[in-house]
């Protein structure tokens, strides 16, 4: 597991597994081990001295990064350049973030997906029961989950904004406010605007 993950995202394995309880329960074990061994109160390793950043890195520090701009950042494909790439990476990390793991949980919304993704357990292509929550399922799963203590939680949807118009997520954002004071989403692409309406109805009172 790696240290300053912001969660252990385990949907596509756990969706794809044969025996789909025995992978969940594998998971658990490993998350416990971790646990464990951060209480075992292991020796932190040494960090080796960083050589300076080079000049394809002050980007990464604008508010906005220009296509070519990105291809620069990726031009130098060596173990050395992906390293350097790497650390640099992890400072702004810890610079917007610190030393922090957040916990999650996430709450899947709707499984109706209009893309095909092979990895994905949605892919329309899988012959699988398509449903999706109602608001009043919404608040009994979301006053379950709050019931644990957990105050952040991941919406998630499919690839279908038929399904799951704007209205239909601002009806989910309102009704997690209630009981989370963080909310973040993982659903289908939509226009700047959009976004901007779902913040807007997330961080209002």
């Amino acid at each position: 597991m790696e240290m300053g993950a912001a969660a252990v995202l385990v949907n596509t394995s756990v969706a794809t597994a044969g025996d789909p309880a025995l992978i969940a329960e594998a998971y658990a074990l490993a998350i416990r081990a971790g646990r464990l061994a951060f209480l075992s109160k292991l020796r932190a390793p040494q960090e080796r001295p960083r050589p300076p950043p080079s000049d394809r890195f002050f980007c990464m520090n604008s508010e906005a990064i220009s296509i070519s701009e990105i291809k620069n950042l990726l031009a130098d494909d060596t173990r050395a350049g992906l390293e350097d790439l790497a650390r640099q990476a992890s400072l702004l990390t810890r610079q917007y973030f610190g030393r922090t793991i957040s916990l999650y949980t996430p709450l899947y919304l709707s499984n109706y997906c209009s893309s095909s993704c092979t990895y994905c357990g949605f892919s329309k292509s899988n012959r699988i029961t398509r449903m999706k929550l109602t608001v009043e399922q919404m608040r009994e799963e979301m006053k379950r989950i709050a019931a644990t203590g957990i105050e952040n939680i991941l919406l998630l949807t499919g690839e279908s904004y038929k399904a799951t118009p704007l209205s239909y997520l601002l009806d989910a954002v309102t009704a997690a406010k209630s009981y989370f004071p963080n909310i973040s989403l993982e659903v289908h692409p939509m226009e700047t605007a959009q976004y901007r309406e779902l913040f807007s109805t997330a961080s209002t009172e």
